[in-house]
């Protein structure tokens, strides 16, 4: 294929030193996009979701993961997990969650 005289992209590592026509560097705007993706209502609502369930289950993973764990234990901290996570379902525990991340905001 011919040359046809239009520069080829670069790695991100090259073109770090490059400046965009408002004078920033992409290094800035990188960290420019990245502030507005984790300052984002969708982004806080997702780790704060994750944060919360694996606070829930964190307990029943645990016990699960030990071999001397009796059964009826496992059983009752799942049962507990169940619970917790329907009271996070429905709509008093989802108003309090949605608080929290507002909070954040």
């Amino acid at each position: 294929m011919a040359c046809s005289g239009r520069r080829q992209p670069q790695p991100p590592e090259v073109e770090a030193g490059r400046r965009t026509p408002d004078g920033k560097g992409v290094e800035a705007l990188g960290a420019q996009t990245m502030l507005r993706v984790f300052t984002s209502f969708e982004f806080v609502f997702l780790l704060h979701m994750m944060n919360e369930i694996f606070g829930y289950t964190n307990d029943l993973c645990n016990a699960l993961q030990k071999r001397e764990q009796d059964i009826v234990n496992a059983m009752d901290l799942l049962e507990l997990t169940k619970v917790e996570l329907d009271v996070l379902r429905r709509d008093a525990g989802c108003e309090e969650f949605l608080k929290n991340v507002t909070f954040f905001l």
